[in-house]
């Protein structure tokens, strides 16, 4: 699929003169890092780790730095866990838990009325512990009366679902103008599900006369369908709304398929893992290049990942290639960091087939982290992959596949990023320190390995990022995934 990017369209000229294949082994792309290295700014390492949740049920949401956890306790009530600082998660109460903000400091869920005893929306922070959003005014138990769904980065903005009668109808609120019903769309209920970290994108679902399509909506409450020829529902999206995951039927298989949409490519499907599943993509990181999500059918649940360039994996199977074997059966992976690094969810402890645990996974690959942006060729897109502990003198690889043959190549490092848009996609590398030409071989791939140089301060970070000659594009260039290594 296209990585789903907004796209800004610049054409280069980078035009080498002769095309020689094979002609670099790679050893000048490091010796330029060696040279360079002392100059580099500090980073963060971390390895690939998978810890269970205690005492809980499942993790539904996780902010946006990946430190603090939050979600359902397996004796009832919600949990806040800084995961990596402190020894065990924090009780907080309520009936349930459904989304944190972007610091950790608000999380949404739902609380028991003490008026009505009915479920109603409700906030929580620690000055305050939970306060009730209420509901809208027509709302009757159904069973519940209101439920906050998602949360703003700032935490000033919630969303979720009331009603008007029993009839579903999608709210925001804020601290200003309390619960505001949405603009009703189709001709049923409607949900709102999502809200972008700035809180000017809404997303959710709107009933038609023979389905629910996905629908969007805006802060003045105006709204209206994502696309209504479509059955399906959003459940997430970036920070700007930019890049928006669901779940939509697209007019054939046994059942929905994940999507992800961006302005220029649609809603384009991720599939499912299992053909005969319905796929729900729930949350993506803010590049777009990782999207987490599970399978369902019937009453069976399935975890996947979906990364550019790897495409929709079992969550275990995608845990077990980074060397995190043994884990238990992961039945829903509901939140991504938003660098893509972290991955939390519910798993099936005791062989039930229901959820009796929450995940927490880092999958970022040791000291490398695939930071997206690429763009597809006539071979998908470019994926550009690092390996090799980063120790002085040891091993340091990086692979690229998923190119031409013979393709001409550009090689970007840099020691910051300032990401760049370019050729439909993202520029990582930039920036770029250093720059060298390589060529791809016959299959269409590349790749060096060289001792890592000496003397290279912990911490130090560095991108790397491909421009590969594709003469089927628009612009003949194709971009790889950027990828920053961080030496430990």
């Amino acid at each position: 699929m296209n990585d789903p990017l907004c796209p800004s369209r610049v054409r280069p000229d980078p035009t080498p003169a002769t095309r020689k294949p094979g002609a670099f082994t790679g050893g000048s792309f490091f010796a330029g890092f060696a040279l360079a290295a002392l100059c580099a700014l500090p980073g963060d390492a971390r390895a690939q780790q998978f810890v269970a949740v205690p005492n809980s049920t499942v993790a539904t949401d996780i902010t946006a730095d990946g430190n603090t956890v939050v979600g359902r306790l397996s004796g009832g009530g919600g949990f806040t866990w800084d995961w990596r600082t402190a020894p065990s998660p924090t009780p907080i109460g309520g009936l349930d838990v459904t989304a944190v903000n972007a610091d950790g400091s608000v999380i949404v869920g739902t609380i028991i009325d003490g008026g009505t005893g009915d479920e109603v929306a409700a906030r929580w922070t620690q000055a305050t512990g939970w306060v009730s959003l209420g509901y809208l005014p027509n709302a009757l138990g159904c069973p519940g009366r209101s439920r906050a769904l998602d949360v703003s980065a700032d935490g000033q903005t919630v969303v979720g679902s009331s009603w008007d009668g029993c009839s579903g109808r999608a709210f925001v609120w804020t601290q200003a103008t309390g619960m505001q019903e949405l603009a009703v769309l189709g001709t049923g209920s409607n949900r709102a599900i999502a809200l972008s970290a700035d809180a000017q994108v809404i997303g959710g679902y709107a009933q038609g006369p023979s389905f629910r399509s996905p629908a969007l909506w805006a802060p003045d409450l105006t709204g209206g369908f994502l696309d209504d020829t479509i059955p399906g529902e959003i459940h997430g999206m970036n920070n700007d709304g930019s890049v928006i995951v669901g779940e939509f039927y697209p007019g054939s298989g046994n059942g929905n398929d994940a999507f992800a949409y961006t302005a220029a490519t649609g809603a384009v499907s991720l599939g499912s893992e299992d053909p005969n599943a319905s796929a729900v993509a729930v949350d993506v990181s803010e590049l777009g290049h990782v999207i987490v999500g599970y399978d369902e059918n019937g009453l069976l649940r399935n975890g996947w990942i979906y990364i550019v360039g790897l495409g929709l994996v079992d969550a275990n199977d995608h845990l077990a290639s980074l060397g995190l074997t043994g884990t238990p059966e992961i039945l829903r992976c509901d939140a991504v960091s938003a660098d893509g690094s972290v991955v939390v969810g519910g798993m099936d402890t005791g062989g039930s087939g229901f959820l009796s645990g929450g995940f927490i996974a880092d999958i970022s690959t040791g000291p490398w982290l695939n930071l997206g942006g690429g763009t597809v060729g006539v071979e998908g897109v470019p994926f550009l992959v690092g390996d090799g502990p980063l120790t002085a003198g040891s091993p340091a690889t990086l692979s690229l596949r998923n190119t031409p043959p013979n393709a001409i190549m550009l090689a970007w490092l840099s020691f910051t990023s300032v990401p760049l848009p370019a050729f439909g996609g993202l520029i990582h590398a930039n920036p770029y320190a250093n720059q060298f030409f390589f060529f791809s071989d016959a299959q269409g791939e590349w790749s060096a390995t060289v001792p890592w140089p000496a003397g290279v301060p912990a911490g130090t970070e560095v991108y790397f990022q491909f421009l590969v000659e594709d003469v089927s594009t628009l612009y003949t260039i194709t971009l790889s995934n950027g990828v920053k290594a961080t030496t430990p």
